[in-house]
């Protein structure tokens, strides 16, 4: 969960790890996590699993991770087969 604040009318966001970022940074974070997510989605898939973990851990839902499972499938490098990994409940 991230909680965005205002500082001077600058919207900051605090991330997880108690770090604090400016909303430039914040976008940068996310594309940068969407690109890897990606390249998870298209490994996985590659490799016969899908891991619902992406779907129900990450601000876009598991968009990210499934355009890389869709972009395995798609390119015909994958089986039409594979293994689901459901998404534990964390303890809190």
């Amino acid at each position: 969960m991230v909680i965005a604040y205002y500082i001077g009318g600058e919207p900051h966001y605090l991330l997880n790890n108690g770090e604090t970022v400016t909303a430039k940074q914040y976008e940068a974070i996310k594309v940068a996590t969407a690109k890897k997510d990606e390249a998870a989605g298209y490994r996985d898939r590659k490799a016969g699993y899908y891991d619902k973990w992406y779907r129900y851990n990450r601000d876009d839902n598991g968009a990210a991770y499934d355009r890389g499972c869709v972009r395995a499938v798609n390119e015909g490098k994958c089986t039409d087969d594979f293994c689901l990994i459901e998404c534990a409940e964390a303890a809190v």
